[in-house]
């Protein structure tokens, strides 16, 4: 969710009222255990705040309250409904490639073009990916050669085309369809990384 910080506590330092500023899907987690003091709130021992669920109504309601560890700036030159999308979707395939793209040049396909992947495209792309598009649907190549895919292949051409088996370092299962772990596994290098 992103709108204009109304109030803030005496103690958050960096925010004022009047920024535009949002809130990513995690809205809150303890802070003290060994994952969140690494920055990995997302497997926080205790669990996470989700912003939209148990309780919580992130966007959907006129004020959104969360602590300022969860609170971000948004850069002027970014559109509130551009940035929105970035604190999950965005977040979601970004955390990945920036942890397992360890050089530039690597290899990297993205599988299931949709809201993840149309992000994860571009992402890997600016990072210096060499990124291969793979989709069942044939009609989204056009796109996501648009969106930074140095190649595309349908799922049903990669799995038996042999010169990508054993071909990526990297792997982001950005589909939502129950996909053959072993056939996806098989595209990989040795000590390649699949992130589902």
């Amino acid at each position: 969710v992103v709108g204009k910080v109304l109030a803030v506590g005496t103690a958050v330092p960096g925010l004022r009222p009047g920024d535009r500023a949002g809130v990513g899907w995690i809205s809150n987690s303890c802070r003290t255990c060994l994952a969140c003091l690494r920055g990995e709130e997302n497997v926080c021992v205790k669990g996470y705040t989700g912003l939209i669920v148990n309780g919580n109504h992130g966007g959907f309601q006129q004020i959104c309250r969360a602590p300022a560890d969860f609170v971000y700036t948004i850069p002027d030159a970014l559109d509130s409904a551009a940035a929105a999308p970035l604190l999950c979707a965005g977040i979601t395939v970004y955390s990945p490639l920036r942890h397992h793209m360890g050089r530039p040049g690597a290899r990297v396909a993205v599988l299931g073009i949709g809201g993840l992947g149309h992000l994860a495209l571009q992402f890997a792309n600016h990072m210096g990916g060499d990124v291969t598009a793979l989709d069942i649907a044939a009609d989204k190549e056009e796109e996501a050669r648009k969106l930074g895919a140095h190649s595309f292949s349908t799922w049903g051409n990669a799995t038996a085309a042999a010169e990508l088996q054993g071909s990526f370092d990297l792997i982001l299962n950005c589909a939502s369809a129950n996909i053959n772990t072993g056939q996806l596994m098989s595209l990989l290098r040795n000590n390649g990384t699949l992130v589902q």
